[in-house]
């Protein structure tokens, strides 16, 4: 089943078909339930001891504990774009070393 995931605390997306996650163990448990998603959307300060860093580092140890390629789409929509760019840029590194 191919789904999208929005994980942030406040907002909402501007498109109604995301799956929403509101903190890091809530995305972590829809991934675990549902699979890796088509796309991901992050956000980095979730108001918690996690950010949407730790989310995305999670997501690559689970696509290599399942041996499933990290093929999904991402973003970060993060306010805070210095943070919101540690995510894009750790995800198309890892992306791009896993897939040679």
């Amino acid at each position: 089943m191919s789904y999208k995931l929005y994980l942030d605390d406040e907002r909402i997306p501007k498109e109604n078909d995301f799956v929403i996650a509101r903190t890091y163990e809530e995305a972590c448990n829809i991934v675990s339930e549902k699979g890796l998603p088509s796309f991901i959307s992050f956000d980095y300060w979730l108001q918690e001891r996690y950010t949407g860093l730790d989310f995305a580092i999670w997501v690559i140890m689970y696509c290599l504990r399942e041996n499933i390629e990290p093929s999904f789409k991402f973003k970060s929509h993060s306010a805070d774009k210095v943070n919101g760019r540690k995510i894009t840029e750790f995800l198309n590194k890892r992306i791009k070393k896993e897939n040679i």
